[in-house]
């Protein structure tokens, strides 16, 4: 199992329609709870403080053109 399955085993909703990440009881995250889910995993991955969780999205993109 890679981690992408790992993650999506552990961590995500069921089916294809289920959302990547979901919250402690099994919803989807809401932004005032979802801040500091991210700065725990920012944290713990010893990344800088001055990444924002949508740089991801913006890195992603650009390896994706």
């Amino acid at each position: 199992m890679n981690d992408l399955e790992r993650h999506l085993d552990r961590y995500a909703g069921p089916g294809l329609d289920g959302h990547l990440f979901i919250g402690p009881c099994g919803g989807e995250h809401h932004q005032s709870n979802f801040r500091d889910d991210w700065i725990e995993a920012r944290t713990t991955a010893g990344v800088s403080e001055d990444a924002h969780f949508h740089d991801l999205r913006h890195t992603g993109n650009t390896l994706a053109s």
